[in-house]
C-alpha cells in the first residue's frame, strides 16, 4: 500500500509539474504555437498517466492500486488548488473571482 501511495504521489507531482511548465512555456509563444504545444503535451500526459496506471494495476494488485489512484487524485487536486490560489487577481480579471458575480 505504501508503494502504491508513493507511486501515486510521484505520478501526480510529475503530471502537475509537466502541466505548469507547459503553461509557462505556452505563455511565451504565439497563439498557434502555444495551442500546438498544449495539445501535444496533453496527449503525452494522457498516455503517460494511462500507462502508469495500467502498470500500477498489473504490478501492485487491487488495494495498492486503489491507494495509488487515490493519492494521484489527491496530489493533483492539492496542486491545482495551490496553483490557483497563487494568482487571485488574475482570476478576478477573468471573471472567476469573488468580485465578479
Amino acid at each position: 500500500m505504501l508503494a502504491g501511495a508513493l507511486a501515486g504521489a510521484l505520478l501526480g507531482a510529475l503530471d502537475l509539474f509537466t502541466m505548469v511548465c507547459t503553461a509557462t512555456k505556452a505563455a511565451q509563444l504565439s497563439v498557434a504555437r502555444a495551442s500546438a504545444l498544449v495539445r501535444w503535451t496533453a496527449l503525452g500526459r494522457i498516455i503517460l498517466i494511462f500507462l502508469a496506471m495500467a502498470l500500477g494495476a498489473a504490478v501492485f494488485g487491487q488495494p495498492a492500486f486503489l491507494c495509488m489512484a487515490a493519492t494521484y487524485v489527491a496530489v493533483r487536486l492539492a496542486g491545482l488548488f495551490v496553483v490557483a490560489a497563487r494568482k487571485p487577481e488574475v482570476r478576478a480579471e477573468q471573471g472567476r473571482g469573488p468580485a465578479c458575480r
